[in-house]
């Protein structure tokens, strides 16, 4: 395969997206934060403007920031969209396949479930709630997915580990996908919603070695729609 340079792979460059980088940091940026404009950053860092473009093409390349044509430069969280655009290449790639998504999903999960059980604000369960409101309450299997989806990734940011939230923020378009397939099985809309009512009286209960257990069984469920529904092979759990 042909080795290709991503932007902003010039030494000069590379120097300025970590400037840049720096700058967001230290200056507290959030993402959402309009930055400077390509004449403005140039000045600040002494720097021609092709040199700026090439090191803001890295970043946003990295989901660092968004350019808007027309409008401008805009500071992104990055976690999930870079972890996302992997996740998703790998998939397309068959670098990764679904069973060892399922593997991954129970790793990570369970210790989320159980940290959350720990660490889960009242703000955090009750948006955990609204959101199994809205799977009960789904008109339609896109919606279903989209707001289960949403639990998982809203469980993982309530668990308080950064780097776990970031993860399953960026699975977020692959585990719609996977979803999907599940959700052929009949019996997947309801069941679904009963796991997830028990896991939140869990996570109000604090107790996370329980909590953990349910999310593990909640999962071995969904393995089991993804067998039935022939994209996995059956094996022992």
């Amino acid at each position: 395969m042909e080795w290709r340079p991503t932007p902003g792979s010039g030494l000069l460059s590379d120097r300025v997206a970590q400037q840049i980088e720096r700058m967001i940091i230290d200056e507290g940026l959030k993402p959402g934060v309009k930055l400077e404009s390509g004449r403005d950053l140039g000045q600040r860092f002494g720097v021609s403007r092709t040199v700026i473009r090439d090191a803001l093409a890295a970043l946003q390349q990295r989901g660092l920031i968004e350019q808007r044509p027309g409008v401008g430069v805009f500071v992104c969280d990055g976690s999930g969209s870079a972890v996302a655009t992997l996740f998703g290449q790998m998939l397309r790639l068959d670098s990764i396949s679904l069973q060892e998504l399922v593997d991954a999903r129970l790793l990570i999960e369970v210790h989320n479930a159980e940290l959350t059980a720990l660490n889960a604000s009242e703000a955090d369960i009750a948006r955990l709630n609204q959101l199994v409101d809205a799977m009960e309450t789904a008109r339609n299997g896109r919606r279903f997915i989209e707001a289960d989806v949403e639990f998982h990734v809203a469980l993982a940011a309530a668990a308080g580990n950064r780097v776990l939230s970031a993860v399953l923020q960026g699975l977020h378009p692959v585990l719609i996908d996977a979803m999907t397939i599940g959700l052929a099985i009949e019996e997947a809309r309801p069941a679904a919603v009963i796991d997830h009512r028990e896991l939140i009286d869990l996570i109000v209960r604090r107790d996370a070695t329980a909590a953990g257990r349910s999310m593990a069984t909640h999962l071995k469920r969904t393995r089991s729609e993804l067998e039935q529904a022939g994209y996995l092979q059956s094996r022992k759990s």
